[in-house]
C-alpha cells in the first residue's frame, strides 16, 4: 500500500476506533509489512504513528490453522529469544516449538493524540498543548469537541 492509502486507511481504523470508544489503533508487524518501502519511516518522522511495547501474542503461521498464540520470551545472553508452541493436540508433535523473530512482534500505535499533534504543526499552532486530562482538543478555530479522549 502506497502513502496515501496507508493514511486513508489509518484515519478510517482510527474513526472506526472512536465510534467504539476507544482513541488508538494498533498496527503490528505483519500489518505493517504490506505497506511499500519508506511509508512506515515518513508516518514516524511525522509522529502521526509511534513505535509500542512488543506483542505478547501473534498469529501463528505454522499451519493453516493461524491460531492466535501466546509468545514466551527468554533472555540468553544478551539477546531474547522468543518461540510460541502449539497447543492443537494433533498438531502440537508435528510442529513443537516455533521461532519469532524479534522484528514479528513489533507494533505501532496511532492515536487521536498523534493526529492532534500533526495537525497542529501542519497548521502552525507554535503553542499547541494537549494533555491527557483534556476532553476536548482545541486546534485554533477548530474545536475537536466532538472527539472525546478516555
Amino acid at each position: 500500500m502506497n502513502l496515501s492509502r496507508v493514511l486513508n486507511a489509518l484515519l478510517q481504523n482510527l474513526a472506526q476506533s472512536l465510534k467504539k470508544g476507544d482513541d488508538k489503533v494498533i498496527y503490528r508487524f505483519e500489518d505493517v509489512q504490506q505497506w511499500k518501502a519508506g511509508v512506515l519511516a515518513t508516518l514516524l518522522d511525522y509522529k502521526l504513528i509511534k513505535a509500542i511495547s512488543a506483542a505478547q501474542n501473534i498469529e501463528c503461521q505454522g499451519c493453516e490453522n493461524t491460531c492466535f498464540m501466546d509468545v514466551i520470551s527468554h533472555q540468553v545472553n544478551d539477546k531474547q529469544r522468543s518461540y510460541i508452541v502449539c497447543d492443537d493436540s494433533e498438531k502440537q508433535a508435528l510442529m513443537g516449538r516455533i521461532t519469532v523473530k524479534p522484528e514479528q512482534l513489533k507494533q505501532w500505535q496511532v492515536s487521536i493524540k498523534n493526529l492532534a499533534h500533526v495537525l497542529a504543526e501542519l497548521l502552525g499552532f507554535d503553542d499547541f498543548k494537549f494533555t491527557s486530562k483534556q476532553a476536548y482538543i482545541p486546534l485554533g478555530m477548530l474545536n475537536l469537541s466532538l472527539i472525546h479522549i478516555s
